[in-house]
């Protein structure tokens, strides 16, 4: 068995990164582009194709996407409904054409026809407010998690209800599809990290060893490895066959948010407090680079090619793309 690693020595070369080799920067010479919003942007999320960014506002938005093109970086805005409400979560369908919306206060969850802007299905079943929902890589299902620990499995064609799959006790955190579509993690307050088999419907494995909340969990695209992070201040990665832990990063602020590389060699994590996004080559025991806004920030999301990132600091959202200084 490959032996566990702290990441000790990768903070430490984050460190001397920092003084010898400059890996972090003043935001104003960030290796980014940076893009202004009228409002804070709470959450966000690339098409497919990885050319368009979809932004929502944290407050006062009234039902309002912001679109920003990354080739020219020009911002418009969508109006998916004239009532007031508030827009907390968007992610796109595989075939680029549909959107999954969780508006802030109704308790559905909407599937929509980006192109028209038309409604398709309204999926009703919470009972506490919805924190997020996303649809699996082959389009085929929608998965809803909310405040309770409620997690719902969606027919995305018919909007039909499949299974309630029980287990959490506390506010799901995030949810998250493997490559072949045949499992389903789910991270929460509960300090619990579950993996759920969707041909069963069962839970297939569990761990609580974070001992604090889990905020983030992901699959790599090789699907040997699953990687999640929490408010322990660690990222940890796990052998998918064998549910052992082999790799561990620790910092001194939460894991909100991490994600392999497109060829499942490095992770790319994002701490809260310090404001950070660090890419950890896990085998190796390594920080390949780190880039550091200073400021409370938040990785919004990634392109499905893995090339950029979208960071939100205030009204402001960054787009860097990754392995570039």
């Amino acid at each position: 068995m490959t032996p566990l690693r702290t990441g000790i020595g990768a903070l430490l070369l984050i460190i001397l990164g920092i003084a010898i080799y400059g890996f972090t920067y003043p935001v104003s010479n960030l290796p980014v582009h940076w893009v202004s919003f009228p409002v804070n942007m709470a959450a966000g999320s690339f098409s497919p194709t990885g050319d368009l960014f979809l932004g929502l506002g944290e407050t006062g938005t009234h039902c309002t996407l912001y679109a920003v093109e990354l080739v020219s970086y020009r911002v418009h805005t969508v109006e998916l409904c004239q009532q007031d409400e508030t827009l907390s979560a968007v992610e796109w369908h595989p075939n680029g054409h549909m959107i999954v919306v969780v508006p802030a206060h109704s308790g559905e969850v909407w599937i929509v026809d980006y192109d028209t802007h038309n409604l398709i299905h309204r999926l009703r079943h919470h009972t506490s407010l919805i924190r997020g929902a996303t649809f699996s890589g082959d389009g085929r299902f929608v998965v809803s998690f909310d405040a309770d620990g409620t997690v719902v499995l969606w027919d995305a064609s018919s909007g039909n209800l499949l299974v309630e799959l029980e287990g959490h006790e506390d506010m799901v955190t995030s949810a998250e599809f493997s490559m072949d579509n045949r499992l389903l993690m789910t991270t929460s307050f509960d300090q619990t990290v579950r993996l759920w088999d969707l041909d069963s419907h069962s839970e297939q494995w569990q761990t609580s060893t974070h001992n604090a909340t889990v905020f983030t969990g992901a699959f790599s695209p090789d699907g040997q490895y699953v990687v999640t992070g929490g408010a322990d201040n660690t990222a940890r990665v796990w052998d998918l066959q064998t549910k052992q832990e082999l790799y561990r990063y620790t910092t001194s602020s939460w894991v909100t948010h991490a994600f392999f590389s497109s060829d499942s060699q490095t992770i790319i994590m994002s701490t809260w407090l310090e404001g950070a996004i660090v890419i950890w080559g896990f085998e190796a025991g390594t920080v390949v680079q780190a880039l550091s806004t200073g400021l409370e920030s938040e990785l919004l999301d990634w392109t499905p090619q893995r090339t950029y990132i979208a960071i939100a600091v205030d009204n402001s959202v960054g787009f860097w793309k990754i392995g570039t200084e």
